[in-house]
């Protein structure tokens, strides 16, 4: 029997999105060298002023992001727009183009790596620009423009988190007027925006609130792979085992897991466990085996329990609070015990070696 850790919140792909998240940001990063390279801001940069405008605007939200930088559930307490719909001024007169847009906190621009501020705890932040207040998913947006001198909708802040490298380290985030950028008004078109060096006239944007960054899990088995030697059994001991009887004594793994994240820096959380497989086998009681219906897989804990399996839940287990490197995980224990029954109450309808693939799905409160 092979273990295999496939499911949605496992190892594998947890891994698999951060590798591929992070050559996505790598990847910007490269492009930003050979772009800015060729660039420089001017002395005297056009900054105009929207209808509205405010020297600084505060954000209070309440935010959960994964550990991928992907984000749900944020509220505002307050929508301040940073530029109103209406005309723009500027001290060169009446443009024939308008161009909102957001910098870091140094006054580079996106795709630059110093678009973003950096909130520790494995995250960073980008400025952008909406019509309507809140969390934008992928990139965002950090330009909006118009071909006239009059806004036609308001423009709130928005900002994307990403991961700086370090997604798996991260711990619940609590921000108090945290800088995070400007947003500007410019009578041009976007290629021509240039952010003025002592940054006067662009609206400075804080941010507060709690972010919560959801706890995710890995486990990991003493043995990748089970063998139950089925060449010590004969039809006899199917046949006196009846349907649904055990054959041959357990095999156990003595599973172990972590998770990473979350407010209490992994003491105490309550991670929850299903065990399935990838065969069908008899609903919630008995895995399958490839290709073998008179024969199955149930699954106990060290107590003697069965187990539910192929269903959401299989048992419980709370962590504690260990120390790995320079951070904290919650560790786990998990031990499984895996029994041969028959299914049908006859032997295999054919002799070799049978495989049965076992997924554990892990998830948190």
């Amino acid at each position: 029997m092979f273990l295999n850790e496939i499911t949605a919140d496992s190892a594998p792909r947890i891994t698999m999105c951060r590798k591929l998240f992070n050559n996505h940001f790598i990847m910007l990063i490269f492009i930003i060298v050979s772009f800015f390279s060729h660039m420089a801001y001017s002395a005297d940069p056009i900054v105009c002023q929207p209808t509205g405008f405010v020297n600084r605007i505060y954000i209070n939200a309440n935010i959960t992001i994964t550990p991928q930088g992907y984000g749900a559930g944020i509220t505002y307490t307050g929508s301040t727009p940073a530029a109103q719909a209406g005309p723009i001024t500027c001290p060169t007169g009446t443009p024939d183009n308008y161009s909102i847009f957001s910098a870091g906190p140094s006054g580079a621009q996106y795709p630059s790596s110093d678009a973003s501020a950096d909130l520790s705890q494995g995250f960073v932040v980008l400025l952008g620009v909406g019509y309507v207040p809140g969390m934008s998913a992928g990139s965002g947006t950090t330009i909006l423009n118009g071909s006239s001198a009059k806004i036609p909708k308001n423009i709130y802040p928005s900002f994307t988190f990403y991961p700086d490298g370090k997604p798996g380290d991260a711990h619940d985030l609590d921000l108090h007027n945290y800088f995070i950028g400007y947003i500007g008004t410019e009578g041009v078109v976007p290629n021509n925006v240039q952010v003025p060096s002592d940054k006067t006239g662009l609206t400075a944007v804080y941010l507060s609130g709690h972010i919560h960054i959801p706890p995710y899990c890995t486990y990991m088995a003493d043995q990748s792979v089970i063998t139950v030697p089925m060449g010590t059994y004969f039809a006899s001991d199917f046949a006196a085992a009846g349907v649904g009887g055990k054959v041959g004594p357990m095999q156990r793994i003595a599973g172990n897991g972590e998770c990473t994240g979350g407010s209490s820096h992994g003491d105490g959380d309550l991670v929850h466990i299903s065990v399935g497989s990838l065969t069908p086998g008899d609903g919630n009681d008995t895995l399958g085996v490839v290709d073998q219906p008179d024969i199955g897989i149930q699954v106990f804990d060290d107590q003697g329990n069965k187990l539910q399996v192929n269903g959401p839940y299989s048992g419980s287990a709370y962590t504690t609070k260990t120390l790995k490197g320079e951070d904290y995980v919650g560790a786990f224990n998990f031990p499984l015990n895996f029994q041969l029954v028959s299914r049908t109450g006859k032997a295999p309808s054919n002799t070799g070696t049978f495989i049965g693939y076992v997924t554990i799905n892990l998830s948190m409160d």
